[in-house]
């Protein structure tokens, strides 16, 4: 197996020392340590060999990875373009390297196949030798070197990770041109926060959102109110709220002080301004199927699902948890008869007997459990897609904060075996915030029966 730049770690070839491989792959896991070192024409041509690859299917097919996530707008990300890529990057490689990218570009497909030894080195048909698994290694730090690490894992049995933030950053670049088209027949998106009391968590995630508002083009405006308000004044303001036609769409900051009931307020908004996807109205028309808003962070995690490659459609999914909140609708979602959905969902919870007999049998599992890595690598199958909604506060003495942020997966166990992962934090957070104001604008044009 393979560490990547990613996780913070040194590089290492599991199983493998540097006596049992001769000299060039010595360098190689050099390389892996940030060693400079050299590739000659001479191992290349090895490689290929080994790979049964002509020299141009190497040149041609290679020279694609190059780029590859440079252009996806992720953190860090300068090329907009391929042409801006190769022009700023093929320079800096030599032959001989690009013609030992194809590996890598088909790595994802090798997984599925049946040539992976017991020591996790990936052999035919894509990758026969543990020569050519650490080319794979030295293309992916040779990435670092260019000035930003890799956003992916592609070779061995390393996780894929799904970026989230990346992802939410494409689909708040694609609002802000369907905004700017509002705009310009007079129709702005704007959407009101309500926010009771001083709780830090809620005043932190009601300024993210509101940033994102305002860097996307939405209007919004933030309606503080204090602690110990009464339910009845509460209603009050989501009334004048509902009737105010500036505010497409409305958002109730929860958890609410303990003297309001939750279900009454969310209750209270009208359902097409219920951008948060809460009322019971937009719950039923989930499960019915029917043109609804649909709760944020449940349809960020099918987003997040369809935008990197990975369509449910057909797939086995587990959702372990069954709050009201993500577990309930993102299983209601996933079986849907429609794009983004399609597939055979299990729902597993406190009661479930054996969470693992399901997990290990699972194509998709959607940790939600709210459960510091509840989710363990032996629940978790070779090549399986792990979506972890779980933000979970574990005490670490070494940060300033003390503490961490970490998911119901337990992530470096989970991503040796799994195909993908998403990251805690960096994964359906932004998404969530994401979705909120996709919401918000598909109100601004009418509704979701406008979609």
């Amino acid at each position: 197996m393979f560490r990547g730049a990613n996780d913070g770690g040194d590089g290492e070839l599991a199983g493998m020392s540097e006596a049992d491989i001769d000299a060039p792959e010595t360098d190689l896991l050099g390389a892996l340590r940030g060693e400079a070192v050299q590739v000659d024409d001479g191992f290349a041509a090895t490689v290929r060999e080994d790979l049964d690859l002509s020299p141009g299917e190497a040149a041609g097919a290679g020279a694609k990875r190059l780029h590859h996530g440079f252009l996806r707008g992720e953190a860090g990300g300068q090329f907009r373009d391929a042409t801006a890529a190769e022009s700023h990057l093929l320079p800096r490689v030599d032959a001989a390297e690009e013609a030992l990218r194809v590996p890598l570009e088909h790595a994802t497909d090798a997984r599925d196949l049946d040539g992976i030894d017991a020591d996790g080195v990936l052999h035919r048909p894509i990758v026969r030798t543990a020569r050519a698994v650490a080319v794979s290694a030295l293309v992916e730090q040779r990435a670092v070197d260019f000035g930003r690490p890799p956003s992916t894992l592609e070779f061995g049995m390393s996780a894929t990770i799904i970026d989230g933030a990346a992802i939410a950053r494409d689909l708040l670049d694609e609002l802000r041109r369907e905004i700017d088209e509002l705009k310009r027949h007079d129709v702005q998106p704007g959407l009101a926060f309500v926010l009771v009391g001083e709780n830090p968590a809620s005043i932190s995630y009601v300024r993210g959102k509101a940033k994102d508002a305002e860097a996307t083009g939405v209007r919004s405006e933030t309606i503080r109110l204090a602690e110990d308000i009464s339910q009845e004044q509460l209603i009050g303001v989501v009334a004048e709220l509902n009737a105010d036609p500036r505010w497409h769409g409305m958002l109730v900051q929860m958890p609410l002080p303990p003297q309001l009931d939750e279900s009454a307020v969310a209750g209270a908004v009208l359902p097409e301004k219920d951008v948060d996807g809460l009322h019971p109205v937009n719950v039923g028309r989930l499960f019915r199927g029917e043109p609804g808003f649909r709760p944020c962070t449940p349809y960020g995690v099918v987003q997040m699902l369809m935008r990197s490659g990975h369509d449910p459609a057909g797939q086995h999914v587990v959702v372990c948890g069954r709050s009201n909140l993500v577990g309930k609708p993102v299983a209601g979602l996933l079986m849907q008869k429609a794009r983004g959905a399609n597939a055979t969902v299990t729902v597993c919870h406190t009661g479930t007997r054996d969470i693992g007999r399901y997990t290990r049998r699972a194509d998709i599992i959607v940790a939600a459990m709210g459960r510091p890595k509840a989710i363990t690598g032996e629940m978790v199958r070779e090549g399986a897609v792990v979506i972890d909604v779980g933000v979970n506060r574990v005490d670490d003495a070494t940060k300033k904060a003390g503490y961490r942020l970490v998911g119901d997966a337990d992530f470096e166990a989970v991503a040796e075996k799994a195909s993908a992962i998403t990251p805690v934090p960096g994964g359906v957070g932004p998404m969530t915030r994401a979705m909120l104001m996709y919401n918000t604008v598909l109100a601004a044009k009418g509704g979701p029966g406008a979609e």
